[in-house]
C-alpha cells in the first residue's frame, strides 16, 4: 500500500487493530494504536471500542477500563458500544453487580441502552442464577421500547409473548438470546 503511494487511514489502521484483538495479540494492538498520533491520525470511537473489546475478551477488564477514561480525555464520548462491551466483559466474569453500575452509569450520560445491551445482562442473571433480576431488566426492556424479534440474530425467541409469572419458562426462551450473546 505504502509502495504504491498510498497512505492508510483510520478505517484501515482501525481493521489491522481489530485483527491483532481478533488473534489474541493485544500487545501489537496497543503498539499500533499507541503509533496512531504519530501518522497524523486520531483513534475514533470505533478505535478505542475496538481494544475495549479485545481486552474484556481477553478478561482483562482493568486495562478495558483505562481505554474507557483513555476515550473520554481524547473528548470521544463512550457509546452504547463502549458500555454494552464493557457490561459483556463484567457479565462474563459473573460480576453482575458492576454490570448494573454501568448499566446505570450508562442511562446517566445520556447513553440509551439498546437490545444487545439488555440480552447480555439478562444472561450474565440466568448464569447467575437471578430470575428475578432477568424479569426486572425483561420489563425494563419493554418499558423502553425494546422488544424481541421472532427471528434472527439476538433474538429472544417467544419470550414475548408469556407472562413473567413462569420463570421456568423465562429461562428455556432466554437461553435462546443467551446464546446469541
Amino acid at each position: 500500500m505504502l509502495d504504491k503511494g498510498f497512505l492508510p487511514c483510520i478505517v484501515t489502521y482501525n481493521a489491522l487493530i481489530n485483527g491483532l484483538c481478533k488473534s489474541g495479540n493485544l500487545e501489537r494492538a496497543v503498539r499500533l494504536f499507541n503509533k496512531l498520533p504519530g501518522k497524523g491520525l486520531a483513534p475514533n470511537s470505533i478505535t478505542f471500542n475496538t481494544v475495549i473489546d479485545g481486552f474484556c475478551r481477553a478478561g482483562d477488564l482493568t486495562e478495558a477500563f483505562k481505554f474507557k477514561q483513555k476515550m473520554v480525555e481524547k473528548g470521544i464520548c463512550p457509546n452504547v458500544i463502549t458500555y454494552s462491551t464493557l457490561i459483556h466483559g463484567f457479565c462474563r466474569q459473573g460480576d453482575m453487580e458492576t454490570s448494573i453500575k454501568l448499566l446505570n452509569q450508562m442511562v446517566e450520560s445520556g447513553v440509551d441502552p439498546n437490545f444487545v445491551t439488555y440480552c447480555t445482562l439478562i444472561h450474565g442473571y440466568i448464569r447467575s442464577g437471578d430470575m428475578m433480576q432477568v424479569s426486572k431488566l425483561y420489563e425494563e426492556m419493554h418499558i423502553r421500547g425494546l422488544f424481541p424479534t421472532i427471528n434472527g440474530k439476538g433474538t429472544l425467541g417467544s419470550l414475548g409473548s408469556v407472562h413473567l409469572t413462569n420463570v421456568n419458562q423465562i429461562f428455556l426462551n432466554v437461553s435462546e438470546c443467551a446464546a446469541a450473546c
